[in-house]
C-alpha cells in the first residue's frame, strides 16, 4: 500500500507559488529586484514553484487581506512570506541544500548595513524623469552616497572574493 507523506514541522518541497509585481502588460513578470532575488534563490535551490505575476485587481483576497497586498509573496501550502529577505531565510533554514546563507553573521551586519536604502536610492533615481531643478541633484546624491559605501564595503582591506558577503567558497 501506498503511505501517503504528510508534513511535519518541517516543511516539504512542492506546492510553492511566487506572486510578483507584473510588468506593463500585466500578465508577464515585472522587473522587481526583489521579486528576482527571491526567484534567484528559489533556482539556486532547484525548488519547484508556480509563477504568478499579480495586478492589484487580480491579487488573491487573502493577500490584499492579510498581507496588504505586498509583493513579492511566496506562498507555501498554509504559510506565506512577503519581505524578499524573509522568503530567502525561510527557504535557506528548511531546504538547506545548498545552504547560502553565510555563517560570519558580523560579514551579514555589515553588508545589511551598505544595502540599506540603496535599493530606494536606485529607484528613486532611475523612476525619476530629470529636468535639472534641486531634485534631480539630492537623488544623484542619494545614490552616490549608497554607491560609494558599497565601493568602499567592496574594497574593503581583509575581505576576499568578489561577493558582498564572504568569498563564495563553502
Amino acid at each position: 500500500p501506498h503511505k501517503r507523506q504528510e508534513e511535519g514541522a518541517t516543511p516539504l518541497p512542492g506546492g510553492m507559488t511566487l506572486y510578483v509585481k507584473p510588468a506593463e502588460d500585466g500578465t508577464s513578470v515585472g522587473d522587481c529586484p526583489f521579486a528576482h532575488f527571491v526567484r534567484m534563490v528559489l533556482a539556486e535551490k532547484g525548488l519547484d514553484y508556480d509563477l504568478i505575476p499579480s495586478t492589484q485587481e487580480n491579487k488573491p483576497q487573502w493577500l490584499l487581506d492579510d498581507y496588504e497586498g505586498k509583493m513579492p509573496a511566496l506562498r507555501h501550502r498554509k504559510e506565506c512570506y512577503v519581505d524578499s529577505e524573509v522568503i530567502a531565510q525561510y527557504l535557506d533554514f528548511f531546504f538547506k541544500d545548498p545552504e547560502l546563507a553565510v555563517a560570519n553573521s558580523g560579514e551579514m551586519e555589515k553588508a545589511s548595513a551598505v544595502l540599506d536604502g540603496f535599493f530606494p536610492a536606485m529607484a528613486k533615481f532611475t523612476k525619476h524623469s530629470p529636468n535639472g531643478d534641486e531634485e534631480d541633484k539630492e537623488k544623484q546624491a542619494a545614490l552616490e552616497e549608497k554607491l560609494q559605501g558599497l565601493e568602499d564595503h567592496l574594497g574593503a582591506d581583509g575581505r576576499t572574493g568578489s561577493y558582498l558577503v564572504g568569498n563564495g567558497e563553502q
